[in-house]
């Protein structure tokens, strides 16, 4: 996620929390 080029916060506040949410965020497009 830190290698994406719109990627605009700092390192340490992308955790498993975020994956987590961006995962959902996915899943909700995809359905």
């Amino acid at each position: 996620v830190m290698a994406l080029e719109d990627f605009s916060d700092t390192p340490e506040r992308c955790g498993e929390r975020i994956l987590e949410a961006i995962q959902l965020a996915w899943i909700d497009e995809a359905a």
